[in-house]
């Protein structure tokens, strides 16, 4: 799997995808997954669900692992373990290196809010996604092993 690089989810984020879609395109060839229904699935991750809740990028590997990790009929002991264990570990790795998840913190503004003198978006706000998506998808090729 080739690593998904900063320049590469700026591209793509530029010309019209959400954080989301860029972590789950790149995990759909290792998954063995459809990337238009993929891209499709997570398209109202970004910006946190729209509301500077949890970052697109992590939700989106998430439903990455739920996929690979996941169940259908009730979990087994295994399934409610790994999965659950693997979430953690993207999450805590996110929270370790940036001591936040939420959107809204990385962005220094909140989507879900009206634009006012606390809550204005920045011109560069979106570099900080580039960075988180890179990240995100190089924790993904070690989770998806």
């Amino acid at each position: 799997m080739e690593k998904l690089t900063r320049a590469e989810a700026q591209e793509k984020m530029q010309s019209g995808l959400h954080c989301s879609q860029v972590v789950i395109e790149h995990c759909a060839d290792q998954l063995g997954l459809d990337k238009e229904t993929v891209m499709k699935l997570a398209a109202g991750l970004g910006g946190g669900c729209k509301h500077g809740e949890i970052c697109g990028a992590i939700t989106g590997g998430i439903l990455a692992l739920g996929y690979k990790y996941g169940f259908t009929d009730g979990p087994t002991e295994k399934e409610n373990t790994v999965l659950p264990a693997k979430v953690n570990e993207l999450e805590n790795h996110i929270i370790d290196n940036h001591g936040t998840l939420y959107c809204r913190d990385f962005l220094g503004f909140d989507k879900g809010k009206p634009e006012g003198p606390d809550n204005m978006p920045r011109d560069d706000m979106f570099e900080v996604c580039f960075g988180l998506c890179e990240e995100v998808c190089a924790k993904m090729d070690e989770l998806l092993k």
